[in-house]
């Protein structure tokens, strides 16, 4: 099981809104750590539900 991100991943992370976030069943504080992380070049942690919904 990989779970670190990867950079098509990340991509998606970062463009993802609110509408999507629901449909991902990510509440709104796990996505923008994850989006503020990315952002500041760090790595994140990406778990295969996660994986799975993000795709």
């Amino acid at each position: 099981m990989s779970r670190f991100d990867n950079s098509a991943i990340r991509d998606r992370i970062i463009s993802t809104n609110h509408e999507e976030r629901k449909s991902f069943r990510k509440d709104r504080s796990a996505l923008w750590n994850q989006q503020k992380e990315i952002i500041e070049g760090k790595s994140i942690m990406i778990y295969d539900k996660t994986k799975a919904a993000v795709k």
